[in-house]
């Protein structure tokens, strides 16, 4: 059977979307308004069948994305969209990395060089981030420098602050309190013993760094 993706263009808070899906899942999720946009659709294999056909899985990604957005009640970070990545191996493993960045949080490039097990590919993996083609479902608007500045994002920075913001917010709002988690489990070992702490830091508290680095380095 030949490979094929349907795509559609959606409207959401931060522009017109294209969403691409095939028989594996979502392939694509673009900002249509991407001077590179085009460049996205023409990176896909030649050979791929792409039409206007609706798909079975654009209802079910339009009403989480339209959660997500809107901070619905349990709709923060959990996504349940099925993924069809592909790309080289490499490709593939940052953006699988990307997944693994918790709602709410944010990670380095060197943190994710170091989780794909190549510390000294920094750049390597910031490429492989700015060719992620499923923007938002793989989040690498989590990804920032090691200095806390925004770094790069394809569809603008200033998308890549609201993502942050949003996903900020949505943290604080969902947040189960410390006391109820102990009195759910009384005993149990405490997990934030055991979270790694190195360059982590929520959405929220990167703020500062994101208004820092939308209005160039500061002067000290």
């Amino acid at each position: 059977m030949s490979d094929g993706i349907s795509v559609k263009r959606i409207s959401s808070p931060i522009g017109e979307l294209i969403l691409g899906a095939g028989r594996g899942g979502c392939r694509l999720l673009e900002f249509a308004d991407r001077s590179d946009a085009r460049r996205s659709l023409a990176g896909l294999p030649y050979n791929l069948r792409v039409s206007e056909a609706e798909h079975g899985l654009f209802g079910r990604m339009e009403n989480e994305l339209a959660e997500y957005f809107a901070g619905s009640a349990g709709s923060a970070g959990t996504l349940t969209i099925p993924l069809d990545l592909r790309g080289t191996p490499f490709q593939v493993a940052v953006w699988k990395a990307l997944l693994g960045i918790p709602h709410g949080e944010t990670r380095t490039y060197a943190e994710i060089a170091d989780a794909v097990g190549r510390p000294a590919a920094v750049r390597a993996v910031g490429s492989a981030i700015g060719r992620n083609p499923v923007s938002v479902l793989v989040p690498c608007h989590r990804v920032v420098r090691t200095g806390g500045g925004l770094g790069g994002y394809g569809g603008g920075l200033w998308r890549k602050e609201y993502l942050l913001e949003l996903e900020g917010r949505q943290a604080q709002t969902h947040r189960v309190p410390c006391h109820a988690a102990t009195a759910a489990s009384p005993g149990a070992p405490s997990r934030a013993s055991n979270a790694p702490t190195a360059s982590v830091r929520s959405a929220s508290e990167n703020s500062d760094h994101v208004k820092r680095s939308l209005n160039g380095p500061s002067r000290r």
